[in-house]
């Protein structure tokens, strides 16, 4: 990559636009907080681009969003989560 990305920025400027609004409904904490966090661990492109970047391939970027996914929805198998039709 050339350069620095511009979203660090971005986030701050937006999160100040709203700061007034999240303010009065007692939420700028919370919303401060998960842009901590999405600027900690990157956001959902950037972790596909990792997961192709490791092999080079499109399965393990499918792979890792659905064991995301999985993670958040507390399962551990996609059997749990879905039937699967009789073939």
């Amino acid at each position: 990559m050339i350069g620095e990305s511009p979203e660090p920025e971005r986030r701050r400027r937006l999160l100040a636009h709203v700061q007034p609004v999240l303010t009065a409904y007692d939420e700028f904490l919370d919303v401060a907080h998960l842009f901590d966090r999405l600027a900690a661990r990157g956001s959902g492109s950037d972790l596909q681009r990792a997961a192709y970047e490791d092999r080079g391939r499109l399965a393990d970027v499918v792979d890792r969003m659905a064991a995301a996914t999985l993670a958040v929805a507390g399962a551990d198998d996609v059997r749990e989560t879905a039937p699967v039709p009789d073939a």
